[in-house]
C-alpha cells in the first residue's frame, strides 16, 4: 500500500493508523500473500492487506451494539466472525472470539472490553506467528491433504 493509499483509508476509518501498522501495509510480506492457496489467502481474511476489505469490517463492526470503541482497530478475521484488531494506543494485537463474549444483561450487545484476548504484544510478532504457522509441515500436510 502507498502512502497515499494509507491517508485515503485512515480517512475512510475516520482513525490515525497507529505507526508499525503503517509500515506492515507499505511492506506487506509477499509470502503472506500466497498463503493458503488456493482457498482463502491470510490477506483476505486473517490480516487484510486492501483498503476496501478493511473499511468494509470495521464499517460492519461499527454497526454492531455498542459499535467498536474508537481505540480498536479491525485488521481480519479468521473466516468464522472472529476479528483481531489493533490497539491504536498500545500498538498490541487482539483476538475477539465472538462465542465467547460477554454479553450486558438481556440486551445481547457485545462487551468488548471484556471479550477481547492480547493475543501479540506487536504486529511483527502476529506477522511471525502466521509466518510460521503456515509453514509448519504437520499443519501444512493436513490442509494439502483435505484439498
Amino acid at each position: 500500500m502507498t502512502q497515499q493509499e494509507i491517508q485515503k483509508l485512515e480517512i475512510q476509518l475516520g482513525k490515525t493508523l497507529p505507526k508499525s501498522y503503517r509500515f506492515l501495509l507499505q511492506n506487506y510480506p509477499e509470502f503472506l500473500l500466497t498463503a493458503g492457496e488456493p482457498y482463502n489467502t491470510v490477506c483476505e481474511f486473517v490480516l487484510l492487506n486492501s483498503i476496501e476489505k478493511i473499511v468494509y469490517l470495521n464499517s460492519w463492526l461499527q454497526n454492531d451494539n455498542p459499535p467498536l470503541p474508537n481505540y480498536l482497530i479491525a485488521i481480519g478475521d479468521d473466516g468464522a466472525g472472529n476479528c483481531y484488531f489493533i490497539n491504536t494506543q498500545n500498538e498490541k494485537i487482539y483476538f475477539f472470539d465472538h462465542e465467547n463474549q460477554d454479553y450486558e444483561d438481556d440486551t445481547e450487545a457485545i462487551n468488548y472490553e471484556n471479550g477481547l484476548q492480547e493475543k501479540h504484544q506487536t504486529i511483527q510478532e502476529f506477522v511471525q506467528y502466521l509466518t510460521d504457522f503456515w509453514q509448519d509441515e504437520d499443519f501444512l500436510a493436513m490442509y494439502n491433504r483435505d484439498k
